[in-house]
């Protein structure tokens, strides 16, 4: 039976996706979209305790961040496989309905809707993987004064475990508290 699932769901049951914008192309961003945990350079969340921040809850940070850099669209469009395997992989969206109109009023740096209001991004095409997952975003827009597909986030699964991703998870903390106390030294 083919369901209705959106990409969102499709990562969740792989646990472990690591996201890459590709304006920062040595930033990793590493989900474990099961036990609400995240890693960047400089913010990380685990065990309910937020690093690289004061005042943020670390639930509120890991869903702020969870958005922003998985995007709306891929939290909240519905497909099938079937539509996936009859696009050849490759799916194509107005960008008006993969992006959060309620965050037009206030656009951060990065988010998936500058791209749509700075740049007149007009669609955003999805590319799948064989297990139906995203492995990059891209938006038409205009770039270089030519209207172009540019790649905006880019989808990997590396880790296969939960050992595997802590690893990770704990060294981009180590080096996010060394950061902290070379602050706190200056």
């Amino acid at each position: 039976m083919d369901t209705n699932q959106t990409s969102y769901q499709r990562i969740k049951v792989r646990q472990f996706v690591t996201v890459q914008d590709t304006r920062y192309p040595n930033e990793e961003i590493g989900f474990d979209l099961k036990t609400h945990e995240f890693y960047s350079s400089s913010l990380a969340v685990k065990n309910g305790r937020a690093y690289g921040i004061d005042s943020t809850v670390a639930s509120e940070l890991y869903k702020e961040w969870e958005e922003f850099i998985l995007t709306y669209g891929i939290l909240k469009i519905a497909i099938t496989n079937n539509e996936i395997i009859n696009h050849g992989y490759i799916l194509e969206f107005d960008s008006r309905d993969f992006i959060n109109s309620k965050k037009l009023s206030n656009i951060q740096r990065g988010d998936i809707e500058n791209f749509y209001t700075k740049y007149k991004m007009s669609k955003v095409r999805v590319t799948y993987n064989k297990e139906f997952l995203p492995t990059k975003i891209e938006g038409y827009y205009e770039k270089d004064g030519e209207m172009s597909w540019n790649t905006i986030r880019a989808y990997s699964y590396p880790f296969k475990n939960k050992a595997d991703f802590d690893k990770k998870l704990d060294e981009q903390i180590q080096l996010i508290k060394e950061i902290e106390s070379e602050k706190e030294g200056d």
